[in-house]
């Protein structure tokens, strides 16, 4: 699975970096085969790099956890009644849900700042022999609407102590 994962994002990579050198770097003007020499030449560096850095999985699993973060602020904000919702506001409560996993790890890890700090990035995989990896999307998914509402809050009353 994991070989099909990362063959298929690579593949989608370079026919992205083709279609755009010819397109719109190059406006068709450049011969093809000019534009797919230039991605292979690129694409040695960018190997080289994917076997220095982290698992595939990995990577797949905290986007995951930024997309648990902010897609909830967002569809809130894609709502007629919530006429007052902004990108700002969608971008502090997805912050405020990337924070929420640091204070659950803090929580559930008794205070230790990097082993919750290692818990944002999924250091310890999806199947840890704990429950962390699965606190950690249910603390998001609770706190979100809270950090969003909690700034829309603070700036209300910012306004009103101002006017």
């Amino acid at each position: 699975m994991v070989v099909s994962l990362s063959t298929a994002a690579f593949d989608s990579f370079q026919s992205a970096m083709v279609s755009t050198g010819s397109n719109d770097l190059f406006r068709n003007k450049l011969n093809l085969w000019w534009i797919r020499a230039c991605v292979v030449l690129i694409i040695f560096p960018v190997v080289v790099v994917a076997l220095k850095s982290p698992d595939i999985l990995q990577i797949y699993l905290i986007s995951d956890l930024v997309s648990a973060a902010l897609v909830p602020v967002l569809v809130i904000g894609l709502s007629d009644r919530c006429y007052w919702w902004r990108g700002f506001d969608v971008t502090v409560g997805g912050l405020g849900g990337i924070f929420t996993i640091f204070l659950f790890g803090l929580v559930y890890y008794n205070g230790d700042a990097k082993a919750a700090g290692n818990l944002i990035l999924l250091e310890g995989g999806l199947y840890a022999n704990d429950w962390s990896a699965f606190g950690e999307f249910v603390s998001i998914l609770t706190n979100l609407p809270l950090h969003s509402l909690t700034y829309l809050n603070i700036t209300t009353l910012s306004l009103l102590m101002i006017c």
